[in-house]
């Protein structure tokens, strides 16, 4: 509905994998929880998913690390998925800025429900998208001499450093707020956000001219992620302010210079994302973190891929480069 967000649907897509739990938060609303369990998991991988979208299509993912002998949980972030039903609408996750904090602090709630459900198991953190940036934020949040409880992470797809102009965007954003309120929703933050993402993918022959081409080169992929109830949904203005300032704050030096020391880190994107300026803003990042001097992050840029690379035409590659690193983790027995 144009000038507010979506009602979210009664009842999660069909297809769901995991078992569904519930995550009380005190100063918000409950989360919806996805667990894929194991006897006895080596670790246990914690998935934070992008905008727009919801954690049960990370089930692939899951069944290959259930497979490997790995646990994982995810939960649906605030105003997406189930996690939307306790607070609606969909899309609508933030009123601004200062919810950002809230919506970092929810990833150590959920680490803690694991650590307290697989006790004495090492967690690992798998983060896609804005995903990524609440990963890197959560990282950065823990002061010495108590340790974060995340032994590695992984960052799919993500943004990169923000473009020069973000400071624009997040000033446009605040005049959209003044007009259609911090729950509204803004055709022009969409046009310059997605609809800039879809302008800028080279499509092939295989595409079918959709405005979500730029996720992924298979277009039942894309076909499958239009048809999803809890997806392609237009975040709120109050979103779109939190996340542009969250990134800011995220890739910063200063805040860089907070992550775990030599916190193993595999950082893979699309080399043909838009979001990550097509390899350019990701590289930056990378070279931000190195020049900290606190950790050497792995960075792989897939060739020709978009913004999924979970939902590439390479897709199973993709997810079996991920549980080789995660296998050649100096993890204990």
């Amino acid at each position: 509905m144009a000038g507010s967000t979506s009602e979210p649907p009664l009842a999660p897509p069909a297809g769901g994998a995991g078992r569904e739990e519930w995550l009380r938060r005190s100063d918000g609303p409950d989360l919806g929880l996805r667990l894929w369990a194991v006897d006895a998991p080596k670790a246990v991988v914690q998935i934070v998913h992008g905008l727009a979208e919801h954690c049960v299509r990370y089930a692939p993912l899951a069944a290959d690390l259930n497979c490997a002998g790995y646990a994982a949980i995810a939960h649906d972030i605030r105003g997406h998925g189930l996690s939307a039903g306790t607070a609606g609408p969909l899309g609508h996750m933030a009123d601004g800025p200062g919810d950002w904090p809230a919506l970092v602090a929810d990833l150590a709630a959920v680490a803690a429900a694991a650590q307290a459900r697989w006790p004495g198991r090492p967690l690992l953190l798998f983060g896609h998208s804005m995903g990524s940036v609440l990963s890197l934020a959560a990282l950065e949040a823990w002061e010495p001499p108590t340790a974060a409880p995340w032994a590695a992470a992984i960052l799919s797809g993500p943004p990169g450093l923000p473009p020069p102009i973000a400071p624009l965007g997040l000033a446009i954003a605040r005049l959209e707020a003044l007009r259609l309120g911090r729950r509204g929703v803004s055709p022009l933050l969409h046009a310059l956000t997605f609809g800039g993402y879809a302008k800028a993918v080279d499509r092939g022959p295989a595409d079918r001219g959709t405005a979500f081409d730029w996720l992924s080169r298979d277009p039942d992929q894309v076909a499958a992620y239009i048809a999803d109830p809890w997806c392609g949904f237009r975040a709120s203005i109050g979103s779109w302010m939190a996340l542009v300032s969250g990134l800011s704050q995220a890739t910063a030096v200063r805040s860089l210079q907070r992550l775990p020391q030599d916190l193993p880190l595999l950082v893979i994107a699309g080399a043909e994302d838009p979001v990550g300026g097509k390899g350019k803003a990701v590289r930056a990042l990378a070279a931000r973190m190195r020049r900290t001097g606190r950790l050497q992050p792995d960075l792989r840029l897939r060739p020709g891929a978009r913004h999924e690379v979970l939902n590439e035409t390479d897709a199973a590659a993709v997810r079996a480069e991920t549980l080789d690193w995660l296998a050649r983790l100096p993890l204990p027995a």
